[in-house]
């Protein structure tokens, strides 16, 4: 799907800084990349802006790396991240899980997600307001999101979807958020809504399949952490194990994208937007 027709659809670049609050010269996310050991990635993004999102929990994935969501603070909005070894993107270790290619409401996926992605459950860290779905990508592209299943996003909620999303300098998505409503059924409640967050690290890591061979390091640096810097182009000159791989670590755009059969009641009206992420935000904590 082309990205330019999100781009643009309702004049998104005004919308987006209007609903975000941020000046020009600044960020609405600050974000950094890195390979802090061999053969691991580490991501870690928080947004700027608050939006009242309270969702908060940290998990382990098997043996790949672990995952986390951060309330907002008194430094800044909500966080998305994760450190996972690069095997985590190895098809032929995924199994007896399910591969979906829409969220748990049948809403689809961020456009920036494409294909079949896996679908794991993450009974654990379950409670009775939210029920947590990660998502990976492991067929081309390396995907990475999680979903909050929310219980008190109910029928109450209109049937709409919003995705926000926000880029970096060369148009690569650094970080997804969509807020999705319910699933009904002439009235009755299917399944909840909720609020998924993700990234695609796609444009960053190895083409050649993962994971990467530990014995083709140089100098203490990792072939991970080497094609990473490759990929970042003129961003850095050189960098060694632990160092942000991007410089600044900011995306400077953003845009919002609106589907659903109410989608028309929000469009063009950034108070009614901005009330519906509120009201999103509110039933997350």
């Amino acid at each position: 799907m082309d990205l330019n027709y999100f781009k643009h659809w309702l004049g998104v670049g005004l919308l987006a800084i209007m609903i975000s609050g941020c000046k020009s010269d600044e960020p609405p996310v600050r974000y950094s990349l890195t390979a802090p050991a061999e053969n691991e990635i580490r991501f870690q993004a928080q947004l700027m802006k608050r939006y009242g999102i309270g969702l908060d929990t940290e998990f382990d994935i098997k043996d790949y790396g672990s995952i986390f969501v951060t309330p907002e603070n008194s430094q800044g909005g909500f966080g998305f991240g994760f450190q996972f070894n690069s095997r985590v993107f190895d098809h032929d270790e995924w199994f007896g899980y399910q591969e979906v290619e829409a969220l748990p409401t049948g809403a689809a996926f961020p456009f920036w997600v494409s294909g079949k992605v896996m679908d794991i459950e993450v009974p654990p860290v379950n409670s009775k307001p939210i029920d947590w779905h990660l998502y990976v990508g492991t067929r081309g592209q390396m995907t990475l999101g999680l979903a909050a299943v929310i219980h008190e996003i109910n029928g109450r909620f209109p049937d709409v979807d919003l995705q926000y999303t926000f880029y970096d300098k060369k148009g690569h998505v650094i970080l997804g958020l969509m807020f999705f409503g319910p699933e009904m059924n002439g009235g009755a409640l299917v399944s909840p809504g909720g609020i998924f967050v993700g990234t695609d690290l796609t444009p960053f890591i190895p083409e050649n399949g993962l994971p990467v061979d530990p014995d083709a390091s140089d100098d203490g640096v990792s072939s991970l952490q080497n094609a990473l810097l490759a990929k970042s182009g003129d961003w850095v000159e050189r960098a060694t194990l632990g160092q942000v791989i991007e410089v600044e670590g900011k995306s400077i755009d953003a845009d919002i994208s609106l589907f659903g059969r109410d989608a028309d009641h929000y469009r063009g009206k950034k108070k009614r937007i901005l009330n519906l992420v509120e009201a999103f935000g509110s039933a997350s904590k």
